[in-house]
């Protein structure tokens, strides 16, 4: 399996998220200060993966009885198991709706014993694994958003970019790229034409930097005022009210703890951040689900995490639209999860969530929302 110089190098420690090594539920869950290549770190440090560099812990140390009571609870109860075809179980995936081709397309993502390189579609209720010419490096939580204006998937991870059409992956070569930068934030900008990518960590601090990609090219927007440096954000495009829509992440020194997660909104159009003031708002998180809703012309977030471990994932789920954030109480819902993948399914006309990490362990599940409910596909 080739894999990107994130991959190549998680074994050296450097910030982000931390989620510490925490029994959830009966298993315990190790996601912790995400390193390199948005990999989480002390799941590289503690329990390296064929190929990599990472560090075993010395016998008797914390981090080595830790390690021990993971990897025995793992064993016992495995990732939470799939009904019929589908992706394995995993974390830090992203999806996209892939208009030209016309199916949600999955890439990425990382489990208990590597790093995933599969590219999968679904389409009509079915999940279908793709035979690709070509694929991306292993990537966790890589940037995927359909370019409309070049006619194609984009995925960004390091700082490497990659298109996908038609079952072909090809990496590109723009002349100039964002640094190498992960958990950071990207969507497509419909009214303006290009994808989005903003913020994150490079291994020192996290990141206030605004970047644009069209026409197979990389240019970094200088805007001010703009969101305060932060990772663990997420994106999306408002296309009732036509613009970009950005909330939350993570703004402290690595790893992230409890207390320093944002909860303010900003809205991107025609090159300009403008901070928005809605008076009731989702609490401050990362690693969240958000995304348009195009059936209900609002946005949807679900879950994520604001505490130091994540012992109690994220379960709510919330809209956007005109302004204002509306906390929604459906009667049937996901278990809280953080990390998962999520997109609107143009073809299926509803939001499409799937894995992450919930009290169980990392999740295979794929669930489906519209008209205001929840439901398990």
């Amino acid at each position: 399996m080739r894999e990107s110089k994130s991959a190549r190098t998680r074994g050296r420690r450097w910030g982000g998220w931390s989620l510490a090594i925490v029994a959830i539920g009966v298993v315990a869950v190790e996601l912790l200060s995400l390193g390199v290549g948005g990999i989480p770190g002390a799941l590289a440090e503690h329990s390296p993966v064929a190929g990599s560099n990472a560090p075993v812990p010395a016998a008797g140390t914390t981090a080595s009885t830790e390690l021990s009571a993971a990897q025995a609870s793992l064993s016992a109860a495995g990732p939470a198991p799939s009904a019929k075809a589908a992706p394995s179980a995993r974390v830090g995936a992203s999806m996209t709706y892939d208009a030209k081709d016309g199916y949600v397309l999955l890439a990425g993502g990382e489990n208990f014993t590597g790093f995933l390189t599969d590219t999968w579609k679904f389409a009509g209720g079915v999940w279908t694994q793709l035979k690709t010419a070509g694929a991306p490096p292993a990537s966790y939580n890589p940037g995927l958003v359909y370019d409309a204006k070049d006619g194609y998937v984009v995925l960004f991870s390091g700082n490497e970019t990659w298109k996908y059409v038609a079952g072909s992956w090809t990496q590109l070569t723009p002349t100039r790229s964002p640094p190498v930068v992960y958990a950071f934030a990207m969507t497509y900008d419909a009214k303006d034409g290009y994808a989005l990518l903003f913020g994150g960590y490079n291994g020192t601090s996290y990141l206030s930097e605004t970047w644009k990609f069209v026409g197979g090219q990389w240019s970094k927007i200088v805007a001010a005022p703009a969101p305060p440096s932060r990772a663990y954000a997420s994106m999306a495009y408002d296309a009732a009210d036509g613009y970009v829509v950005l909330f939350g992440g993570c703004h402290t020194a690595p790893p992230c703890t409890s207390g320093y997660f944002y909860s303010d909104t900003w809205k991107f159009s025609g090159g300009s951040w403008t901070k928005l003031a809605p008076t009731t708002h989702p609490s401050g998180r990362g690693g969240y689900v958000m995304t348009f809703d195009t059936a209900a012309g609002s946005i949807l977030l679900f879950g994520g995490c604001n505490s130091t471990n994540c012992s109690k994932p994220l379960g709510d789920t919330w809209t956007f639209a005109a302004g204002s954030w509306t906390h929604l109480k459906p009667t049937t819902h996901p278990p809280g999860r953080v990390f998962a993948a999520g997109t609107y399914d143009t073809k299926d006309k509803e939001v499409l969530m799937f894995s992450g990490v919930g009290r169980t362990g990392i999740l295979g599940d794929t669930w489906a929302f519209s008209s205001g409910n929840w439901k398990k596909a």
